[in-house]
Formats: C-alpha cells, sequence, structure tokens
C-alpha cells in the first residue's frame, strides 16, 4: 500500500545557519547543572532565556554551554531524535532533560542548538570547541545532487523526451535509448536460471521526492516522507530521475525499464529546500525502517553527524551506495558520503566505457557506471531540472548510483542474507575491467559495473 506523508510534525521549520549540531559527552554533571539553571526556584515552566545571571551559583563548573544557557543566545536545545522520555518533559524541563542520552547509540548524544541569528551561531560554534563537556560542534554541511543543476554537472548532454504512449510490442518505447542497461550486461543477468528480482527488497532514497503519479512508477513508491520545510511534491525532478532509473515499471509498454522491480521504495526527501536537520533525521528514519539499501545520490564536505549516522546505517546491515561527485574539473575535492569508509562510491561512465569527465576521482572509488545521457523518468508536471516533462536524460553520477544501488538490491533478492561486506564484494569480482584497466585505478575503481557477473 502507497503511504504519502507530509511533513513531519516533529520537524519544524528551521534557517540553518541559525543551527549548530553538538555533541554532547555523556556527562551526567552537565545535565544537573543545566536543571539547576532551570530548576532552582521550583518552577518547570521558565524558559532558559529569562534564566537569572544569580542562578550561576548552582553551577558546579560553568562551561561554554552553561554561559551560552544564562545569556540568552540560545532559542531552544533540542535532541536531533526524539524519545518518548523527552516528550513527556514539558517546556523548560524539556531542554534541560535533553542534554542526557536517552538511547545508547552514538547518535542519541546529538543535539541542536537553534540561536536568535546567524552571528550568535557563529560566535557560539568558536566558544562550544572549546567546551570539555562538548565532543564536537559543527554547521550542517550543505548536501548537493550530483546531477543538472548540482555542483560541476556537465552541461548541454541532455536530450528531451515526452512518449508515453502505450505500444502493441512488449518491449518498452523507450528502452532502445536506455544504452546504460546493455552496457551493464542487464539483459544477460535476467537470462540467468537463479535471477530474482527484488520485488521485495526495500530501497530508501534520501533525495528531491517522487512524483508517485507518474504512469511508469505506479505501484514502486510505498512510502513518501518529507524532513523539508517545501512541499511534498518533487519540485526539482531529481528524486524521479533517480527512482526512475533504480525501478520503473518493466514490460507496461510505456516508457523505460528500471534496472531492479521494487515495490519497497522509499522516497525521503530531504533536499529541495535542503535541510541539514532533516537530512540527518531521514537517514536515521530509514535506519529504523531497516531499509536494505540506501541511495544517495547527493554529496558534499566532510560532516561528522553524517559520517555518525552513515556507520549506523551500515552497522545496521544497510548497504549504502552514494554519488563519487561531479567536481572533478573543479578541483576534483572528496565528496561525503561516498568518501567514509565501507560506503560503495560510484563514478559515472561513458557510452565508450570511459570516465565521465565531470565524474570525480580518489582512492575511495569502487566502481563506475552509466552516468551520461541517462534516460529516465521526470515528473508529469513542469519541475525545476527537467527540461521536459515525463521523461529526460541527464548526466551525472547521480544517475550512475541507482545502477549500482539496483544491483546490490538484486544480490540481496538473490541471497537475502548476505552481508554489507558481501555485497561489495560482489559487485567489485563482478565489476568489467576497462579503458586497458588490469587492476584498481582512481579514476574507475574496480571497473564498470556488471550486472550479471554480480549475480
Amino acid at each position: 500500500m502507497f503511504r504519502r506523508t507530509s511533513i513531519d510534525s516533529s520537524i519544524r521549520a528551521t534557517t540553518p545557519s541559525n543551527e549548530l549540531i553538538v555533541k554532547l559527552k555523556a556527562d551526567v554533571p552537565t545535565r544537573r547543572a543545566l536543571q539547576h539553571l532551570v530548576l532552582a526556584e521550583g518552577t518547570g515552566d521558565r524558559t532558559f532565556a529569562a534564566a537569572a545571571p544569580r542562578e550561576a551559583a548552582f553551577v558546579p563548573s560553568t562551561s561554554a554551554l552553561e554561559m551560552l544557557v544564562l545569556s540568552g543566545a540560545i532559542e531552544s536545545v533540542e535532541p536531533l531524535f526524539d524519545s518518548p522520555g523527552i516528550r513527556r518533559a514539558a517546556g523548560s524541563e524539556r531542554l534541560a532533560f535533553a542534554v542526557e542520552p536517552s538511547g545508547v547509540g552514538e547518535e542519541d548524544t546529538l543535539h541542536i542548538l537553534t540561536f536568535r541569528d546567524e552571528d550568535a551561531a557563529e560566535r557560539a560554534c568558536a566558544a562550544l570547541q572549546q567546551d570539555a563537556k562538548v565532543e564536537y560542534v559543527h554547521r550542517p554541511a550543505e548536501r548537493y545532487l550530483m546531477s543538472p543543476g548540482g555542483v560541476g554537472a556537465k552541461k548541454g548532454a541532455r536530450k528531451r523526451s515526452r512518449s508515453r504512449r502505450r505500444t502493441t510490442g512488449r518491449l518498452d518505447p523507450l528502452e532502445s535509448r536506455q544504452w546504460g542497461l546493455g552496457a551493464v550486461r542487464w539483459y544477460h543477468a535476467q537470462k540467468l536460471s537463479t535471477f530474482k528480482d527484488a520485488r521485495d527488497v526495500t530501497i530508501a532514497v534520501i533525495d528531491t521526492g517522487v512524483d508517485a503519479k507518474h504512469p511508469d512508477l505506479q505501484g514502486v513508491v510505498v512510502e513518501e516522507k518529507s524532513f523539508t520545510t517545501g512541499p511534498l511534491k518533487d519540485t526539482k525532478g531529481h528524486g524521479t530521475h533517480v527512482i526512475g532509473i533504480l525501478a520503473a515499471v518493466r514490460n507496461n509498454q510505456i516508457g523505460i525499464s528500471g534496472i531492479c522491480a521494487s515495490r519497497r521504495i522509499l522516497s525521503l526527501k530531504a533536499l529541495g529546500p535542503y535541510s541539514g536537520v532533516g537530512y540527518y533525521r531521514a537517514i536515521r528514519y530509514a535506519i529504523d525502517q531497516k531499509v536494505s539499501v540506501l541511495n544517495l545520490s547527493l554529496g558534499g564536505p566532510h560532516d561528522p553527524t553524517e559520517e555518525i549516522l552513515i556507520r549506523a546505517a551500515i552497522d545496521s546491515g544497510t548497504v549504502v551506495v552514494a554519488a563519487m561527485g561531479n567536481e572533478f574539473r573543479a578541483g576534483n575535492a572528496p565528496s561525503y558520503p561516498a568518501a567514509l569508509p565501507d560506503v560503495i562510491a560510484v563514478g559515472a561512465s561513458t557510452e565508450i566505457d570511459r570516465r565521465a569527465s565531470f565524474s570525480n576521482t580518489g582512492p575511495h572509488i569502487t566502481l563506475v557506471a552509466p552516468g551520461e545521457n541517462i534516460l529516465s523518468t521526470v515528473p508529469t508536471y513542469a519541475s525545476e531540472l527537467a527540461e521536459s516533462t515525463d521523461y529526460d536524460a541527464w548526466p551525472g553520477t547521480s544517475m550512475a548510483t541507482p545502477f549500482v544501488a539496483a544491483t546490490a538490491a538484486l544480490i540481496r533478492a538473490r541471497r537475502p542474507k548476505a552481508k554489507v561486506g558481501d555485497v561489495r564484494n560482489a559487485l567489485v569480482k563482478g565489476a568489467d575491467k576497462v579503458s586497458g584497466q588490469s587492476g584498481f585505478t582512481e579514476e574507475l575503481g574496480h571497473g564498470r559495473l556488471n550486472v550479471r557477473r554480480s549475480l
């Protein structure tokens, strides 16, 4: 059954520049100190901002965090991830109890500090970095789409196609333009006697949303959920394009064919507009849903909170597949989360099995997959990145990533108990050496994806 979910009521509209992410050390005295600040006169309704300076006498060892609370610079303190215990607390008591981890996971020590303005947040960040009770503090790092409109996308490579007419033949009418299917030996894979489709494999896509009513995506998306302040619909078109590559309905005589036939796609919107806090919560939601594969066609600078959450996802058994990035001609800086340990990092290849000119390189790359002129679904309504409606062809490591994520889902369909390392090894050993490769290279990783050999 398909569920549409508007913005979660627990996700408040925020201004990212006013926010800091703080990872507190598991320090009981810190909690007690803040409780003294709030409850010194026996009331649970007073806010931190209203706390009088004389209450500092109750603080056994005043830290930068506690001084910020006293100054009124902090508008709110809340856990990044809610827990029942914190929901029960009201008013300032909620803030006081928020400083003690409510669970046992490392991510339970993460908190959001919201400030009056950007300048206050910047000053606080510098002060909190010196606080012995704070493990780290940072602003949420930006995350970019790795396709048209994202950083470093190759321009002028898109081709339009609006066709979704039914045909009398068996094949989908636009499948002949999906050069990537042949390149990764997708047709050969389907002929394997042991081939099993990924209909029941759950894949989470954290992106810009999806047009789940697209005729070629009927029944594909099991849930839509937004973690941004924007509308639920895919106003950019990027998420719809990624999901079409993954799982557009095959042999319905409409449009294109998806690589795997998963009917359990979770579309988790965290971009368009981007929300750092929403992005973290989307990853946590995917973990809580025990998804088998997580597709991240996005990237940006290193973010310590993202690293904690990606590690938690992998440790829980989720295969995380991420885009290498499109910034090769703009400095080729490592893009995260692709550069994190145990993430399957995907670069883009061309129709002649070369590295796409925009595709990032580096020692962390796992393999490459088709990433130029990739035809897929876009919203049936006008969207920011699509030059047409219904279908469009785009370049980007964003487009290469779902080729690999879908193959990971096919591996999991055939071998449900395969561990994350087993899936990675299958992809690595199955990859074709191309362009004169004799082994691993920082341009092409272990080679170009071969679905048949990986299975």
